[in-house]
């Protein structure tokens, strides 16, 4: 991967919070990251035990936006994909650390002892981007923000768009006229997340995938297709998928078209005729 995508991808804000009341937010001061001045935002920590917080990102505008938050905390790294980020993102069960810890001292004769309240510090590392620097625009000329990290470790088609001079990396924009919003929307979701969001039972959508997948070299992308689509299979349409199989190189679907064809001969022929 580009050290230069590296680095312009970890322009982070960095913030320390100290808690140490369990079940209520602690707020930092409000943050806004160099490279997007424009973007004022909050980061409120919840200790819910001894051990485990919650984190919670507040931005103080009203329109709604797009957007990766990464947070890293304790060597704990997550992130979110927002398409349409309006309320609070929260953030669950990271584990906690903490500076000191006063245990309980005994003092007094006998039975008879006082007990030192347990005081313990809590600072929390907070890292994090909530920045896109490219763009897709797909048919219709609707457009999608996203972050060439994420596009350029997935797929060396777009690596290549993105850290030479060519027309992408000046524009700052991959053109996808091929395909539509929803493929798109199902292709983020699988680079950022590594798995599908509604697509999973729609064999239009994962056509669509297959195709784009094929086309920009994202292998991952195309083998769960692969698999998804061999369990969709029916009379109507197991010929087109054994022949899209063959096209894109699709051996769970080849197999499982052929197993179907053996199995469902009569169906079949009588379709036919």
């Amino acid at each position: 991967m580009s050290e230069e995508i590296v680095q312009s991808f970890k322009k982070m804000f960095e913030e320390k919070i100290d808690i140490n009341v369990k079940n209520k937010w602690f707020s930092s001061k409000y943050l806004k990251i160099d490279c997007c001045p424009e973007v004022i935002f909050n980061i409120s920590i919840q200790r819910i035990t001894d051990y485990i917080f919650n984190v919670k990102v507040t931005k103080f505008f009203t329109k709604p936006a797009t957007a990766l938050i990464e947070l890293t905390i304790n060597s704990q790294i997550r992130r979110q994909y927002i398409t349409n980020w309006t309320d609070d993102v929260i953030f669950e069960n990271f584990s906690l650390s903490f500076d000191n810890d006063v245990r309980p001292q005994k003092e007094g004769f006998l039975n008879n002892y006082r007990y030192q309240s347990r005081i313990r510090t809590y600072r929390v590392t907070i890292s994090g981007d909530i920045t896109c620097d490219v763009k897709i625009r797909v048919k219709n000329n609707e457009e999608f923000p996203a972050h060439k990290v994420f596009l350029a470790s997935s797929s060396s088609v777009f690596k290549k768009m993105l850290t030479t001079d060519m027309k992408e990396s000046r524009d700052k924009c991959i053109n996808l006229p091929e395909l539509d919003s929803d493929t798109v929307n199902e292709l983020l979701h699988f680079l950022y997340y590594g798995k599908l969001d509604k697509a999973s039972d729609n064999g239009a959508i994962l056509f669509e995938l297959v195709k784009a997948a094929d086309m920009y070299l994202i292998s991952d992308l195309k083998r769960v297709c692969d698999v998804l689509l061999s369990r969709l299979l029916t009379s109507e349409n197991v010929i087109s998928l054994l022949e899209i199989s063959g096209t894109y190189k699709l051996p769970i679907v080849r197999q499982q078209s052929l197993i179907f064809i053996a199995n469902h001969v009569d169906v079949l022929f009588e379709e036919e005729i």
